[in-house]
């Protein structure tokens, strides 16, 4: 990790559960951290608490509706303006809805897409434009899930939240191909997750008995895997990542 100290990461979905926990570990491996979320007021415990800890690195708070194309573009700006480049950039906003997809609403459907998928369109995009300027090493990474690899062995309700984790797959397979055509130094990781211990899980609806019997995962075991990635050798790229729990409930009996 020692190549990245004094670098800049941008982390979405920055305030509470993954994203913090991403936030914080960075923050001690001496990155410059520009966390964003829409709740703001959680940023700014989250950079309290931070700073009470007399890391290394320091974290650059701002709020940001991903829904909102210029509202990203604008946390960019900020980025160039004030840091000059960007090196690291983990997707890790995810937004998610309950009911069957049946009952799912019009606009619930383009809220996942638009959060999911879209602002991580738009981020990635905007990140290899500065990423492509640098001639630092720059890396991509997006926190998908185990439902982006088995969709259908999953029996919970999912609605459009397993598709738009598809979606980002596909996305950043193809944008690996353009990075690789244009010879730009540039590496894109996909994290994919099994249930972890977030506030989260309350919102999949997981039925209270099977929840009992499941092994989750904890909010550090895929900064671990973060980490990970992000430490791998120059020459290395770490395509994929799949992280679930050792002798969990695992996916086809959900």
């Amino acid at each position: 990790m020692e190549r990245w100290s004094g670098k800049v990461a941008l982390v979405t979905g920055a305030s509470s559960g993954i994203g913090a926990n991403i936030v914080t570990e960075l923050v001690r491996y001496n990155v410059k951290v520009v966390a964003i979320d829409i709740q703001f007021n959680k940023l700014e415990e989250l950079k309290v608490k931070i700073e009470s800890l007399n890391l290394p690195g320091t974290i650059y708070p701002m709020k940001c509706d991903l829904t909102k194309e210029e509202e990203i573009l604008n946390v960019f700006k900020y980025i160039q303006k004030e840091h000059d480049e960007v090196n690291i950039l983990i997707n890790n906003a995810v937004i998610y809805h309950i009911p069957l997809f049946a009952d799912g609403k019009t606009e619930n459907f383009r809220n996942i897409m638009d959060v999911n998928v879209i602002a991580a369109a738009i981020c990635i995009r905007e990140a290899v434009r500065l990423m492509s300027k640098s001639k630092n090493q720059g890396h991509i990474i997006n926190i998908t899930s185990i439902s982006s690899r088995n969709a259908g062995n999953i029996k919970i309700p999912l609605s459009l939240y397993a598709g738009s984790k598809y979606a980002l797959r596909a996305m950043c397979e193809n944008v690996r191909n353009e990075i690789l055509s244009d010879g730009l130094n540039i590496k894109i990781s996909n994290i994919s997750p099994g249930l972890v211990d977030t506030d989260m899980i309350k919102i999949f609806n997981v039925p209270p008995e099977l929840l009992s019997k499941l092994k989750l995962l904890s909010t550090k075991n895929i900064t671990d895997g973060i980490i990970y990635a992000l430490a791998s050798p120059i020459n290395v790229e770490i395509d994929e990542l799949a992280i679930t729990p050792l002798h969990g409930v695992i996916p086809d009996k959900i």
